[in-house]
């Protein structure tokens, strides 16, 4: 008998993609989760913030200039982080908050492997070589093992973009599943064989703080498993 109707589950994935979601975001959630008794997979990217990139985006994608004033980008995540990688040097994210990756671990939470560079990824992966991506693994990866000290059981892509070269280098790791799709339920990668556990809830700064909650307790509501991004 299928029960996963009836079950209600709700999975949640914390993305960390810039230094100041690191150090302001993730101990004010950590402390949240702690009141209310809540567990979470934290994907950290590991290496540079180079947030500030997303600028030329506005001349290549009038849709991202929309999505920015939708989510309140420049208070959302600060002024500094709007010149990483320009006018700022890039800061380390996961790499520079040892002791914090660690309070996470020992609070019971899951830290798992999002990205070395987030911003480029999200740029360049589909016009970067093989050698690229291969080197932009290892790098993340690397860090991640001097950070946690084990390797990655997961991997989620940032900005759920991925193409084939991606699952045939994941395959190369001991990832026990990948987190890197919007879908509606989990699946499995062919041809890597990894399972796929996706997100198939909206993020909260896509729906706005009004519509968020109700939105989510309407799906939720129905039961099933789910997965909040």
């Amino acid at each position: 008998m299928n029960t996963l109707g009836k079950e209600k589950i709700l999975g949640l994935k914390i993305d960390v993609d810039t230094y100041r979601g690191m150090k302001v975001g993730v101990p004010r959630l950590l402390s949240i989760f702690s009141r209310f008794g809540l567990k979470g997979t934290f994907f950290l990217s590991m290496g540079p913030d180079s947030s500030g990139r997303a600028l030329f985006q506005l001349f290549k994608n009038p849709l991202f200039l929309r999505k920015m004033f939708r989510t309140q980008g420049p208070r959302l995540y600060g002024i500094r982080t709007a010149f990483y990688g320009t006018l700022l040097p890039s800061p380390t994210i996961g790499l520079s908050f040892p002791d914090l990756v660690s309070r996470i671990l020992s609070e019971g939470h899951q830290v798992e492997f999002h990205a070395w560079d987030h911003r480029r990824w999200q740029d360049e992966l589909l016009v970067r070589p093989y050698e690229w991506i291969e080197d932009w693994f290892e790098k993340g990866i690397s860090a991640y093992r001097r950070i946690v000290g084990k390797e990655p059981r997961s991997f989620g892509a940032p900005g759920w973009l991925v193409d084939e070269r991606v699952f045939e280098i994941a395959n190369a790791y001991p990832f026990e599943y990948l987190s890197c799709t919007r879908a509606p339920e989990p699946f499995i990668h062919d041809p890597s064989d990894l399972m796929e556990i996706p997100s198939d809830l909206p993020c909260l700064e896509e729906l706005g703080p009004k519509r968020a909650v109700p939105t989510i307790l309407e799906i939720f509501g129905s039961g099933g498993i789910h997965v909040l991004p």
